[in-house]
């Protein structure tokens, strides 16, 4: 094995585990189901702060 001092001292940044979150949203984002779940649901925007169609993509 080669000795190599600038290969020995570079450091890594640490690995950030994001998970399966991300993917998810791109996908509802690209389906458009929270403006599809909105649609279909008859809710009333006065008193509700958060739409059905966020509060199912909280809960995927």
């Amino acid at each position: 094995m080669i000795s190599n001092p600038f290969v020995m001292n570079i450091i890594q940044p640490p690995g950030r585990v994001v998970g399966a979150g991300p993917l998810f949203r791109q996908m509802a984002d690209d389906i458009g189901l929270v403006d599809l779940v909105n649609r279909r649901v008859r809710w009333d925007d006065r008193q509700c702060r958060v739409s059905p169609g966020e509060r199912i993509l909280m809960m995927v």
